[in-house]
């Protein structure tokens, strides 16, 4: 399994695991992704995201959006993450923490200061990550 940047090429994949992979928690939650898995990422602002992959296959993702927020008066660069996804059939060998990992090392490699996301209460299996 290797992890990189998601290209273009990659949409129909994204999208069809974005339907596979709803929020489970209290309310369950499923954001439809469909024609164009980037489209809703572009709209928060410059985004990136990874995905892990095996033979063609993507297994996982997970994104970034680099947003300008406000905080005490100053105009500051905050970085979100989130559509951390895994293929159900993968679920359980470690790809959701290699994508974290992953994401963590770029955001070091980018000086990013402040990270945040949102977890819907109730899911349990991504605290631990």
């Amino acid at each position: 399994m290797r992890i990189r940047s998601a290209l273009p090429d990659d949409n129909e994949q994204l999208v069809a695991l974005a339907r596979l992979t709803p929020m489970h928690a209290d309310i369950t939650i499923c954001i439809q992704r469909d024609p164009d898995f980037f489209s809703l990422l572009s709209k928060k602002g410059n985004s990136e995201v990874l995905v892990a992959e095996e033979q063609g296959q993507i297994l996982g993702c997970i994104s970034i959006v680099n947003q300008e927020m406000v905080i005490r008066d100053i105009s500051l660069p905050v970085h979100y993450i989130c559509d951390l996804k895994v293929h159900p059939d993968y679920r359980g060998r470690k790809v959701g923490t290699m994508l974290c990992h992953a994401m963590k090392d770029l955001l070091i490699s980018r000086n990013a200061d402040l990270v945040f996301c949102t977890v819907a209460d109730g899911n349990q299996k991504v605290m631990p990550i």
